[in-house]
C-alpha cells in the first residue's frame, strides 16, 4: 500500500465514522489516540470486561521475603516483557521471583524467572494465588488490558505503564502504580521488594471499593453513558 492508498482508505473511514452519533471508548488512551487522527468525537469512556471475570477479591498475605511478581502474555517487544526483565535484573534476585504465563516453558539460567506455559480458566485462581503483584509493562499503546482487570478481580495488585489503557482502572485504586519509563518501574520496584506496604494497602482499597467489574454494571454503565445519555 502507497501513501495515496492509504489516504484513499483513511478518507473512506472518516466518512464511515462521520455517521456515527455516540463512540464508546474502553480507554482514555483509546480515546487519545482515535482522536488524533479522526478529531473530536462525541462518545464516552467506558472500561471494558467479559463475562468469565467475577468478584473474586481476597485477602492477599505479602509476609514471604520473596516477591512473587507475575507477568501475562506475549513476549512479543511491544507486550514489555524485555524491559520488565531489564529492570529485574538490576534488583537483588534473591528479592524476588518472576512468573511467566501465556508462552513457552522454561527457566532462566541468570534469573529467577520462570515460564510457565498457558492456562486456561480452569486454572486462573491457581495462577493468582500464588502472585503479589501483577506487572504489564506495554511500551505500545494498548487500548486496555484485561488481565488488569482480572487480576484486581482476585485481589491482586497491578502495576501498569502509561501506555496501558486499563490505568484508568488502576489508578482508582492505587495512582502511585501507573509509572512513565523503565527508571520509574525500577524505583517503584525496589520499593516493593523491600516493603511491603503498599501492596497491603493497595489490597485493602480492592477490597474497600464497590466492585463495578462485572458484566451487569458494565451493561448499566453502557445504558446510562451511552444510550441515555
Amino acid at each position: 500500500m502507497n501513501v495515496t492508498d492509504f489516504k484513499i482508505l483513511l478518507d473512506y473511514y472518516r466518512k464511515c465514522f462521520a455517521l456515527i452519533d455516540v463512540f464508546h471508548f474502553n480507554s482514555n488512551i483509546a480515546k487519545e489516540r482515535f482522536e488524533l487522527v479522526l478529531g473530536q468525537r462525541n462518545g464516552k469512556v467506558v472500561p471494558i470486561i467479559h463475562k468469565s471475570i467475577k468478584d473474586n477479591r481476597a485477602f492477599k498475605c505479602f509476609e514471604s521475603k520473596t516477591l512473587c511478581i507475575g507477568f501475562i502474555g506475549a513476549e512479543a517487544p511491544y507486550k514489555g516483557l524485555a524491559v520488565l526483565k531489564q529492570v529485574l535484573s538490576q534488583i537483588d534476585p534473591t528479592l524476588w521471583r518472576l512468573d511467566v504465563w501465556g508462552g513457552r516453558v522454561a527457566v532462566e539460567k541468570e534469573m529467577p524467572i520462570f515460564y510457565r506455559g498457558k492456562y486456561n480458566q480452569c486454572d486462573v485462581s491457581r495462577v493468582y494465588e500464588n502472585m503479589d503483584l501483577l506487572v504489564v509493562p506495554s511500551v505500545w499503546k494498548e487500548t486496555f488490558s484485561l488481565v488488569t482487570i482480572e487480576a484486581l478481580s482476585f485481589g491482586v495488585p497491578v502495576l501498569v505503564s502509561d501506555n496501558v489503557g486499563a490505568q484508568d482502572v488502576v489508578r482508582e485504586y492505587a495512582p502511585s502504580f501507573v509509572y512513565t519509563t523503565p527508571k520509574a518501574l525500577l524505583a517503584k520496584l525496589r520499593i516493593l521488594v523491600e516493603n511491603r506496604a503498599e501492596l497491603i494497602n493497595y489490597n485493602a482499597a480492592i477490597l474497600e471499593k464497590p466492585w463495578r467489574c462485572d458484566m451487569l454494571s458494565h451493561a448499566q454503565c453502557i445504558i446510562n453513558d451511552l444510550y441515555q445519555a
